[in-house]
């Protein structure tokens, strides 16, 4: 063979001129498929997906999140009993943290290690008011609404207090 007579794929032949073309109007331009349906690139297809698959694994984690601590989980509960302990406390978050032995704790003989009642209180106003009914041996009666989870702005407790009434 006669390497040194025959032009390579890297060089380019001496008389070889590259012209432009005019206008767009020369470039041949793609026809429709024969079906007239204009199938969308792979690329395409791909980014879309993701963009769909994002999109609805953040609106599951965003309901999630709402259904285990936004939505509570029990509204309006009351429980009875002595209020034990208030106390303002955290780190980061300071918030309202009590304890109170509940009514049904003091009478039941068959379960003598039962605990007493831990709470948060998201108000200002009603830890106050629980403040006052603090060691005085009077029986109160909290409404409270319990979660699934605790937030830490919130309190640390699932169990949060709404409100405080003095039982006659």
């Amino acid at each position: 063979m006669d390497w040194n007579n025959k032009p390579d794929s890297f060089t380019e032949p001496e008389d070889f001129e590259y012209v432009e073309p005019a206008d767009n109007e020369d470039i041949p331009q793609a026809s429709e498929p024969a079906g007239g349906e204009v199938k969308p690139k792979p690329k395409r297809r791909f980014r879309r997906f993701m963009i769909w698959f994002t999109v609805i694994v953040f609106a599951v984690l965003a309901a999630a999140f709402w259904l285990r601590y936004i939505n509570p989980y029990v509204v309006g509960s009351h429980e009875r009993g002595y209020i034990v302990n208030v106390e303002y406390k955290g780190m980061i978050f300071k918030t309202w943290e009590g304890e109170m032995i509940a009514r049904k704790a003091l009478t039941d003989t068959v379960n003598i290690y039962s605990h007493s009642f831990l709470f948060s209180v998201d108000d200002a106003e009603v830890a106050k008011r629980l403040e006052q009914y603090c060691g005085t041996g009077r029986q109160v009666s909290v409404t409270y609404d319990r979660f699934m989870g605790a937030l830490p702005w919130r309190g640390v407790q699932t169990c949060v207090v709404t409100a405080v009434e003095p039982v006659d």
